[in-house]
């Protein structure tokens, strides 16, 4: 039988500072592959599942499909000779339809049940922070000052562990009190009672804690978008319509405000 690859993400640059690209098709952002190809496949499973039917991304984001398929492959592994049939599910040029057509389609508890489905265990650590930092070429200015972060990030460690997710962020492996995690352990933890809070930035990182996060979790995100395009539809924008998970969902809109709602927890 002719074998089939699915491929929800492809990637030639690593998302890093230094190795970085706003091309999609060079390295699809994490947010763009939760809201269109990743949305595309857990909306669809029986079209596409079968034995000779193979799925694809970053080896970093496979945890996201195993509970729909057996036959998952680290695009870091793939051979692409390997397979009959290759389709690729992230088109540039449809990526702004998808999110229009998830926009305005009504979200069914069916819907939003199939969305947010996920193997994975809950965290067993008590009493932590989680805290998503981006540090990225690309659009850096969604970054945010980084450099007062990590000074926050600092004073946080002195009274509670603290989780951070995001790449290009080792140097805070020197923190006590700090480790850096993985996005399925990130995920993990903002499942579990023992997280106090999530902070991040808003980016694809952050709409983990949106479709992941255990109910009521506080979460603060500061909004380094234009305010206008967040509304209750524009799920690439943080509206509302994007919380599945139902977490406690603060958007701050100007650092100050974020500032001190992580300097509550100091």
């Amino acid at each position: 039988m002719p074998k089939t690859l699915y491929v929800i993400g492809s990637f030639t640059k690593g998302g890093v500072q230094g190795n970085d690209s706003g091309d999609l098709t060079s390295y699809l952002e994490l947010g763009w592959e939760l809201l269109t190809t990743g949305m595309k496949i857990k909306q669809n499973i029986e079209d596409y599942r079968s034995a000779d039917t193979y799925f694809t991304t970053t080896r970093d984001r496979l945890f996201m499909y195993k509970h729909l398929s057996d036959n998952l492959i680290a695009w870091e592994d793939i051979n692409l000779d390997d397979f009959d049939n290759k389709i690729y599910l992230h088109n540039p040029d449809t990526f702004l339809e998808d999110l229009r057509y998830y926009s305005d389609i009504e979200w069914t508890d069916s819907f939003k049940s199939r969305f947010k489905e996920i193997d994975i265990d809950e965290s067993e650590d008590e009493n932590y922070i989680c805290f998503q930092v981006r540090r990225r070429d690309h659009a850096a200015w969604r970054n945010g000052p980084t450099g007062h972060l990590i000074s926050l990030i600092h004073n946080l460690s002195k009274k509670y562990k603290v989780f951070v997710v995001g790449k290009g962020n080792e140097d805070l492996q020197s923190v006590v009190n700090c480790e850096l995690v993985n996005l399925e352990k990130y995920t993990s933890l903002l499942r579990s009672k023992g997280c106090l809070a999530s902070f991040g930035i808003s980016s694809g990182c952050s709409m983990l804690n949106y479709i992941y996060g255990r109910e009521g979790l506080p979460v603060h995100i500061l909004y380094t978008e234009d305010r206008r395009m967040i509304d209750q539809n524009r799920i690439m924008f943080f509206g509302e319509k994007l919380n599945v998970a139902n977490v406690n969902n603060v958007v701050h809109f100007d650092f100050p405000s974020y500032v001190r709602s992580i300097e509550n927890y100091i």
